[in-house]
């Protein structure tokens, strides 16, 4: 593994493949535990964007803002073609990723668990392209990040406003009012 760790500010990025320039996304904008990941062009939905947030010196919980769960490795596979999913947010080594300076101003993502990088399979620039782990130096492994917002403040009463006329819940079940992220003001707030 080469690279030098990133020091990346907590907030909502986009994460798109240098190769293709498609965003990494929850297939078929799905809420579920083991739901799969693929890229796919900017349609700007809360499934192609995600939470950032360092966990330990050297790793990030990357979590996805529709369905707040987690990127991780499925299984807790250390092998080269695991899959990669999104699962309830645990806080493991297989949901924990390194972010290296691929010195080119792309990163690499690196899970904390298999030490192998996440993947566009082939270094397909295809819609729908799945995405799995596999050791370091292959095509499809550089990602870019786009910064959307400062993810901030405490842990908030859910039922509250705090007066903001543009309180808006983006993720979550808002159903029964449980919204993951919401956005106030221009500042994003996650609930933990």
């Amino acid at each position: 593994m080469s690279g030098v760790d990133v020091d990346v500010i907590r907030g909502v990025y986009k994460l798109s493949s240098s190769q293709s320039g498609k965003l990494l996304e929850v297939a078929d904008a799905l809420d579920t535990d083991g739901a799969n990941v693929v890229q796919w062009a900017d349609l700007g939905g809360p499934n192609q964007r995600w939470i950032i947030r360092k966990v330990v010196d050297d790793a990030y919980s990357i979590v996805n803002v529709q369905s707040g769960k987690a990127l991780e490795v499925l299984d807790l596979g250390t092998e080269n073609g695991a899959n990669v999913v999104q699962y309830d947010n645990w806080r493991g080594d297989s949901q924990l990723w390194r972010i290296l300076d691929m010195g080119n101003g792309s990163v690499q993502l690196v899970n904390r668990l298999s030490e192998k990088s996440l993947t566009v399979v082939g270094g397909s620039n295809n819609d729908g392209a799945n995405v799995e782990q596999s050791a370091p130096g292959g095509a499809g492994q550089a990602w870019d990040l786009a910064f959307l917002g400062k993810v901030d403040g405490p842990i908030i009463d859910k039922s509250v406003t705090n007066g903001a006329e543009n309180h808006w819940a983006i993720s979550g079940h808002n159903a029964v009012h449980d919204p993951t992220l919401f956005e106030e003001n221009g500042v994003y707030y996650q609930y933990n």
